[in-house]
């Protein structure tokens, strides 16, 4: 089984420079999350933060500002 992506998918939100899923910064993002949940919860899955747009979404989205993220050493 390849682990290379598709010749015809899209890169996704969870791969992109402006896209943040950590939980601390979901939980400063979102006033009452705790109250549903925690950041850290495992319902939230890779779900994060789109710092561009200012909007909550799964990983798994994508859109045309697309940025590669830098890759960390």
């Amino acid at each position: 089984m390849s682990s290379r992506p598709a010749l015809n998918s899209r890169p996704t939100c969870g791969s992109c420079r402006h896209f943040d899923n950590r939980p601390a910064l979901v939980e400063r993002q979102i006033p009452g999350l705790r109250t549903m949940g925690s950041g850290y919860s495992s319902v939230k899955s890779r779900d994060g933060v789109c710092r561009l747009h200012d909007r909550y979404l799964a990983a798994e989205y994508h859109c045309p500002a697309y940025e590669e993220a830098p890759v960390s050493p």
